[in-house]
């Protein structure tokens, strides 16, 4: 078979040229800092209580938003407060709606 006509030059590829005359530049080692054992109990422990702070957050503005939508539909649907729609909803005769 015939070899293709163009060359194909990946340009991807990186040439590193290495001089030998320039010394490689060192990088410094990383140094573990000291903590001790109550340290860690504590940041475990603040991370700990700003976590259940977060979840209680988030649990109590799903609730919000959750009642913010069921009343927001009962006044679309015509009612005005609460005590209307629950009213409305024990009153009623039709038995496919009131179950």
């Amino acid at each position: 078979m015939s070899t293709s006509k163009q060359c194909h030059n990946d340009e991807n590829t990186q040439f590193i040229v290495v001089d030998p005359s320039t010394p490689v530049p060192k990088c410094p080692r990383l140094k573990a800092q000291s903590v001790s054992l109550a340290e860690i109990h504590n940041l475990q422990q603040e991370h700990a209580e700003k976590d259940a702070a977060l979840a209680l957050e988030r649990q109590h503005t799903d609730m919000k938003s959750c009642v913010a939508a069921v009343l927001g539909s009962m006044t679309a649907a015509g009612y005005n407060s609460l005590y209307d729609f629950v009213d409305e909803l024990l009153t009623i005769c039709d038995q496919k709606i009131s179950s």
